[in-house]
């Protein structure tokens, strides 16, 4: 059975026509692709994007010409008429997105160990206080005096 990509076929000629100078230029495959799904998005001229390898073959039956450079992959013959502020990052976003997450667990773990410190130091500080004020009591009833009616004395523990 032959897959018909009559549609996909349509919605590349239509994208081509309004978003890209055709004939010349150069632009990432990144770009390309995230122009091409931009463009599905406004006209619902598909209901999913192909992905890349499908946008791809596309690419070359219509005459473009693909190189890579250092990994990433360009086509040439073709220009975004409104390229993107910002270069879409496409390779590496599962590995940008595992590092966040670990960087983000590492800071959770580290700000949780920083609470558990803290909470330690103060229990230590309050059980000092305690030890403190017990000694001064006893250290005041020694020499026969009176606590102010206000002294806290601690628990015996």
């Amino acid at each position: 059975m032959v897959y018909d990509n009559s549609k996909l076929k349509i919605a590349m000629q239509n994208w081509l026509d309004t978003c890209c100078h055709v004939g010349f230029g150069e632009e990432s495959a990144g770009n390309l692709l995230a122009s091409f799904e931009a463009h599905l998005a406004r006209t619902a001229d598909l209901k999913r994007s192909p992905g890349r390898v499908v946008f791809g073959q596309q690419l070359k039956q219509f005459g473009m010409d693909q190189r890579k450079v250092a990994g990433l992959s360009y086509w040439s013959g073709l220009a975004l008429i409104d390229p993107p502020a910002k270069p879409v990052k496409t390779q590496y976003k599962k590995t940008e997105q595992a590092l966040e997450k670990r960087v983000a667990d590492k800071q959770s773990a580290l700000e949780s160990e920083a609470e558990k410190k803290v909470r330690e130091k103060q229990k230590a500080l309050l059980k000092f206080k305690k030890e403190i004020v017990k000694e001064t009591a006893e250290s005041v009833r020694a020499v026969g005096g009176e606590l102010p009616d206000n002294t806290e004395l601690p628990d015996n523990d």
